[in-house]
């Protein structure tokens, strides 16, 4: 044998020291493996335990602010809950696959104190998602997450300029707060006493007025006529004369209403009953201005707008921070101008101490 050959051989216990060592390097690797993949799975698991915890939390807030939303004052609590549970049982099956039953838990409490005061709607949903990769560890994973929903209480400024009426007749401006869904309903008039009195043009002086409501609720304007109630007596009108009206006696000094929410005037049932004969049936023209107005100028129409304004019955939600200027034509004289300039106010909406950003509506505060 060569000499070259005889210093390349390994001794035998060396050969078996390595193939020893090999042996436990594959141990070692194959023991490592085992966190190594328990943690990429787990990272996988809980990635769509956070999607889906995500989802989740889209839906509570849209339900706590659905239900804030419908939280008007303090006897629509029941409501209120209604509505957010409501809104999350029917949206339920749109989140991705999970187990067992998600039960919402919504409550709805009135905040007095401290920086989010107002009609608050709190939901909390909990729900569990199967495991792929930590099976051996759990089946399942919990996700929990919980929205509060403020529907603030807000001030309501109305007359901001001052009030103002070209009109023989005399027009009183009153407001009245419907119920939810009272969109075409006519509001009883014994409703409009002087503690919702808003401006007169048989007064000399009307000052501003201001009252407290949630964002959400709707706020519906009324105007008194009373035919030659201003400047005494100059004739009958048009929609009395519609329903047979002639002389003095019938006339002077008739009470006709009108109602934000009933366009054109011929739907409201307090009026006259031939008032549906009339052709020039109109009353009412708003307009928003993302400023306070420094005067109030009828827009121009020169014809009867008889459709009804989008914002007829407004909350301060609706306003968004704007100022809504309201113009009413009393349908005076048996001819109607279209002046739109018998009863003129501005309205504004703005926070209370503690109520968030109430001007621009419902807020989620968790």
């Amino acid at each position: 044998m060569r000499p070259e050959a005889k210093a390349r051989t390994t001794p035998g216990p060396v050969r078996r020291l390595l193939r020893e060592r090999k042996a436990a390097v594959g141990m070692i690797f194959a023991l490592l493996a085992v966190p190594v993949i328990m943690a990429i799975g787990a990272s996988v698991d809980y990635a769509r335990l956070e999607q889906f915890k995500t989802q989740l939390q889209a839906m509570t807030d849209s339900a706590a602010l659905s239900g804030a939303s419908a939280y008007l004052d303090s006897t629509q609590s029941t409501n209120a809950k209604t509505v957010a549970t409501n809104f999350m049982t029917s949206n339920i099956n749109l989140l991705p696959a999970h187990t067992g039953t998600i039960t919402p838990s919504v409550t709805a409490t009135q905040v007095t104190t401290g920086n989010n005061q107002g009609y608050t709607v709190t939901v909390t949903a909990t729900a569990q998602i199967n495991t792929t990769f930590m099976r051996i560890v759990t089946n399942t994973l919990s996700v929990s997450t919980t929205s509060v929903a403020v529907n603030p209480k807000v001030q309501i400024t109305i007359s901001l300029n001052g009030f103002k009426s070209s009109a023989g007749d005399a027009n009183t401006l009153y407001y009245w707060l419907p119920a939810t869904g009272a969109n075409t309903t006519a509001p009883s008039v014994s409703t409009f006493t002087s503690s919702n009195k808003l401006a007169a043009n048989t007064s000399s002086s009307n000052p501003d007025v201001t009252f407290t409501a949630t964002a959400t609720q709707k706020i519906g304007i009324a105007l008194k006529n009373v035919t030659g109630g201003n400047t005494g007596w100059y004739g009958c009108t048009q929609y009395e004369t519609a329903s047979g009206y002639y002389s003095q006696s019938q006339c002077y000094l008739h009470t006709q209403w009108f109602f934000s929410n009933l366009m054109p005037p011929a739907n409201n049932s307090n009026n006259l009953s031939g008032y549906t004969s009339v052709s020039k049936d109109c009353n009412l023209l708003t307009a928003l201005n993302t400023t306070a107005p420094t005067s109030l100028t009828p827009p121009s129409s020169g014809s009867c707008l008889t459709t009804q304004p989008s914002n007829a019955l407004f909350s301060c939600s609706d306003l968004n921070g704007q100022y809504m200027t309201q113009y009413w034509n009393d349908m005076g004289g048996t001819t109607d101008d279209y002046d739109y300039n018998d009863a003129e106010i501005t309205i504004s909406c703005g926070g209370i101490t503690g109520s968030g950003n109430a001007a621009t509506g419902v807020y989620l505060a968790q």
